[in-house]
């Protein structure tokens, strides 16, 4: 999907440019975690970080096409942002110009306008997902990450509640019919593992929260390819 194919005040684009300036933080914080572990005497620990950030890598390529499209949504209302990141430190900036701006062009209690905060919280809880498998990977390759992930724990419960609620304004659009309820067992899952209690030396805990965290991550990207298909490319 380009920015040509479709109308960027439609609600697939609207969608689309939450969604993904979202989603590209899981790539831009993940990055921010391995740098943390570059001087790491540990050789168990600086393997994984070189199989991370070769992984990275990979990935990035696949973001920088999310990163230009939501941006180019962004601008066609008339935004002025601050530049597409390129480094972990740009993006927070960023999808916040974007977030606050488009909000700004939009009325948030019209029903048009409910796939903005859908695809945001949808991104931001895949955002919080992927960093929560990451950290958990850390933590097992030696490195205490338990604070940052009891933190991930606690983000999943507040983005759940959330993105509940900008489920209930989507439900409005006669589209959302085509996948919204999709989202109730998404629900489920993700209010289970808010509900993780994780303490230190707790290794089947972790292993359950990994688990369930992959599992959610490959079915929430389920959810944003339906919704794509469904909400409407012209406004």
């Amino acid at each position: 999907m380009t920015s040509v194919d479709l109308d960027p005040r439609s609600a697939r684009a609207l969608f689309l440019a939450a969604h993904h300036a979202a989603w590209s933080g899981a790539y831009f914080q993940r990055v921010m975690l391995v740098a943390q572990l570059a001087q790491h005497p540990d050789d168990a620990v600086a393997a994984y970080r070189d199989r991370l950030f070769a992984a990275l890598k990979q990935e990035g390529a696949a973001v920088g096409p999310l990163v230009v499209l939501a941006d180019t949504i962004a601008r066609a209302h008339g935004l002025d942002l601050p530049p597409r990141p390129a480094v972990p430190a740009a993006w927070e900036p960023w999808s916040r110009a974007l977030r606050q701006g488009l909000w700004g062009r939009v009325d948030l209690k019209k029903p048009d306008a409910a796939p903005l905060p859908f695809g945001w919280e949808l991104g931001m809880l895949r955002t919080t997902l992927a960093v929560l498998v990451t950290l958990i990977e850390i933590q097992n390759a030696g490195v205490d990450k338990l604070h940052g992930i009891v933190a991930g724990i606690h983000d999943l419960g507040d983005g759940t509640e959330r993105w509940t609620t900008a489920v209930l304004q989507l439900r409005k659009l006669p589209q959302a019919a085509l996948f919204v309820d999709d989202y109730k067992p998404l629900k489920a899952e993700l209010q289970r593992l808010a509900r993780s209690q994780i303490t230190p030396g707790d290794g089947a805990a972790l292993t359950e929260l990994d688990r369930g965290a992959r599992r959610l991550l490959v079915a929430m990207a389920g959810m944003e390819r339906q919704a794509t298909r469904a909400l409407p490319a012209v406004a």
